[in-house]
């Protein structure tokens, strides 16, 4: 008997593991949701929504450094993709950003520890830029955004702040994939907690986790995918 293959189909590099049967269990077979990416690199490395991008949903991707946010608009120049050359915040302004690849921040005290880890040592040389940044819920109105059915963001330290603002009377995901250090014993006691803070806020305003290991936290507002204590997926 041979297996019906899924629509879904992440690429090797994928970080979360069993996505495809996540998404399944999220999405149904759904070909034309709707997503947003906060923290965009290149649209494909590490990717959770890419072959989303493929399968024919509609994305933004938001990227501040713009040669990572080219390489993001080459990737999907033959999808329904938006690319936009910002980052994004708690506040509308112009804010410095420390370039390091995957891992590019604003916060200055992630990249001394960035610097200080074996793993991405090497990735910040002290190249620092000036970008636009723009405040989550000015983003939705600019988007006209009132559909969402997955927003990621993963922006190496800004997830507490922009969720911090976010205004769910304007737009309220379906699901989050949310980069989060509270369970990062390479982070201070004080990051941790600012993640853990934003977790709990997310659960007050009616998310729930799906899957949370040590980096990222799915949660979604959907009450039919409201875990028991037997089916929290923890790694």
């Amino acid at each position: 008997m041979t297996l019906k293959k899924s629509i879904f189909d992440p690429k090797a590099d994928c970080q979360i593991k069993n996505l495809t049967s996540i998404y399944e269990n999220l999405f149904g077979s759904l070909t034309d949701g709707v997503f947003l990416e906060i923290g965009a690199f290149d649209g494909d490395t590490v990717s959770n929504t890419c072959f989303l991008a493929d399968l024919g949903w509609k994305g933004y991707y938001c990227e501040p450094v713009s040669e990572y946010a080219l390489q993001c608009q080459l990737r999907h120049i033959n999808n329904n993709v938006k690319v936009l050359p910002c980052a994004v915040g708690d506040k509308s302004k112009f804010m410095d950003i420390s370039v390091g690849a995957m891992i590019t921040s604003a916060r200055m005290d992630h990249v001394e520890l960035f610097n200080s880890m074996d793993w991405s040592k090497g990735h910040h040389r002290g190249e620092l830029r000036r970008v636009p940044c723009v405040e989550i819920n000015d983003l939705i109105f600019a988007l006209n955004l009132k559909k969402c059915n997955l927003a990621v963001i993963d922006v190496e330290g800004y997830e507490p702040a922009i969720l911090s603002k976010w205004n769910f009377s304007l737009l309220r995901p379906d699901v989050f994939i949310i980069e989060s250090r509270d369970r990062d014993n390479q982070f201070p006691e004080h990051i941790k907690k600012e993640y853990k803070h934003m977790l709990d806020h997310l659960k007050k305003v009616g998310y729930y986790e799906i899957q949370h290991d040590d980096c990222n936290v799915i949660l979604s507002y959907s009450d039919k995918t409201k875990p028991n204590s037997d089916s929290l997926i923890v790694f």
